[in-house]
């Protein structure tokens, strides 16, 4: 048996890189000897059902039976809800595709015991800084470094010349972080460029016709880094 929830979407916002998703799946547990109609099963009125005003004599005798017999309901209401599984996902599963397993599924489930869900995630970065950096170009087989105005706003970090140039001229170069597969970014070292205040940003696109081995690219199959 496959149950389907077409139209169930959750958007979970601000998330952490050691992000842990966890899914839990229940079941509502009903008393094998009662047989539930669908109207009353899902609390659906009925439009055809008909109620009778009772009489003063008959509402006051109700009345009184209900309070003599009324006792203190519970701290804590029992729940009909049993879990029959959970699955819990991280940051690399949701390069992943279904389906994912469930565990602590126990014994007897109507469960299968796997759960398919189509997963999608973006990176968001709100963040604003702004300062000189060294920007490397390749020219004549060398790479020669220029100071450069740099501001990194959202995801992309922009260049120009000098810091009034911002806003009033279009940055003379920029690099898109959604494309960035550096681990980690740090100032590189001495050997590869004297000047302080330099980093080393890798990023990946498809392959183009014209992309070629260089010292600052790399040319796969498929793909260029640069």
């Amino acid at each position: 048996t496959r149950l389907d929830f077409p139209d169930f979407v959750c958007r979970i916002n601000n998330l952490r890189p050691n992000l842990k998703i966890i899914i839990e799946v229940y079941t509502l547990k009903l008393k094998p000897s009662m047989i539930y109609e669908h109207e009353e099963k899902y609390h659906i009125r009925r439009a055809t059902k008909t109620t009778t005003c009772p009489s003063p004599s008959k509402l006051l005798k109700k009345m009184e039976k209900a309070s003599s017999s009324r006792t203190p309901p519970p701290a804590i209401f029992p729940s009909s809800f049993v879990k029959c599984g959970e699955l819990e996902l991280g940051l690399y599963d949701l390069t992943l595709s279904s389906p994912w397993p469930l565990s602590e599924i126990p014994q007897g489930s109507p469960l299968y015991g796997t759960i398919e869900l189509n997963l999608s995630c973006k990176l968001h970065l709100s963040v604003n800084h702004h300062g000189f950096l060294n920007y490397g170009a390749e020219a004549g087989g060398f790479i020669t470094w220029n100071r450069r105005w740099c501001v990194l706003k959202g995801h992309s970090l922009m260049f120009w010349n000098y810091p009034r140039e911002q806003g009033v001229k279009e940055p003379v170069n920029s690099i898109d972080l959604i494309n960035c597969v550096s681990e980690d970014i740090q100032e590189v070292s001495r050997q590869l460029c004297a000047k302080p205040r330099t980093i080393c940003v890798e990023t990946i696109k498809i392959r183009g016709q014209s992309d070629v081995d260089s010292i600052l690219v790399r040319c796969r199959e498929r793909h260029t880094y640069h």
